[in-house]
């Protein structure tokens, strides 16, 4: 079980007691070592979205997916073909 808000707290303000922590509480993630142990403080790294090219990137995933699509499907038939004749012991 994890520690609860009130545990956080606590060890917050033993750790500035101490003068080991100088981020600001709403910046600050709990680290988690050990199972319901929070051993530290960790600052929140902020996320972008990386919106460059993004017309050529979505041009080039569906160009890469139509041509899997191409190469495979033609793979699958043949053996869906193959399957089928055995079974049935005639051709097609």
């Amino acid at each position: 079980m994890g520690a609860g808000p009130a545990e956080l707290q606590a060890c917050v303000a033993e750790d500035k007691k101490q003068g080991a922590i100088s981020i600001p509480k709403e910046a600050a993630v709990p680290v988690l070592m050990a199972p319901g142990k929070v051993i530290g403080l960790k600052e929140q790294e902020s996320t972008s979205w990386n919106t460059a090219n993004l017309g050529q990137r979505l041009g080039a995933d569906a160009m890469s997916a139509g041509l899997a699509g191409g190469l495979v499907a033609p793979v699958i038939c043949a053996i869906d073909k193959y399957v089928c004749c055995a079974l049935r012991l005639t051709t097609i």
